[in-house]
């Protein structure tokens, strides 16, 4: 056998051309977390868009995983050239959220560091190529609203007193 053919029939737990590893998304293991039904989570934790042309824009992230890429079968579909196929996840474990990146091109970055995988934290920024998203931690909103509810009750009361006595 020449050695171009050889080279041709690559083992694909192999590194391929410049180091890049080559395998299949089914060979990427997953969490037990994330072999159960995917659910809209309870925490309503979000990633919200930073870069235009859909600044601002939300979406929910799911307990278990939610998937990002281009391919229409991710949980959050981004139709951009820098976005891979089949980019990166996010994995809800223990109340905790961590970004993996998987097949991407263009990498996955959180506070401009590229990172194979992190845990998140709220205001942490995530981009997937060249496209960037703030994440929004679920009990970070949930008590910024405890917190107006509670302050708009305390201005009724104030303003009822002052108007009794």
């Amino acid at each position: 056998m020449t050695e171009q053919r050889k080279m041709n029939q690559r083992n694909p737990n192999q590194d391929g051309p410049q180091g890049t590893r080559i395998f299949r998304l089914q060979d990427v293991p997953i969490p037990e977390a994330e072999k159960s039904a995917v659910q809209l989570s309870k925490t309503g934790a979000k990633l919200i868009r930073v870069t235009d042309p859909h600044k601002g824009q939300e979406f929910a992230l799911h307990s278990g995983r939610t998937t990002i890429g281009r391919n229409k079968d991710n949980d959050v579909v981004l139709d951009e050239p820098t976005v891979s196929a089949v980019h990166a996840r996010i994995v809800s474990e223990n109340n905790t959220w961590r970004v993996i990146n998987l097949l991407s091109s263009n990498g996955t970055f959180v506070n401009g560091r590229k990172i194979t995988q992190q845990s998140l934290n709220h205001g942490d920024r995530i981009r997937f190529g060249e496209v960037a998203f703030y994440f929004e931690a679920a009990a970070h909103s949930k008590s910024v609203r405890i917190l107006f509810w509670l302050a708009l009750a305390a201005s009724v009361i104030g303003a009822t007193s002052y108007f009794l006595l």
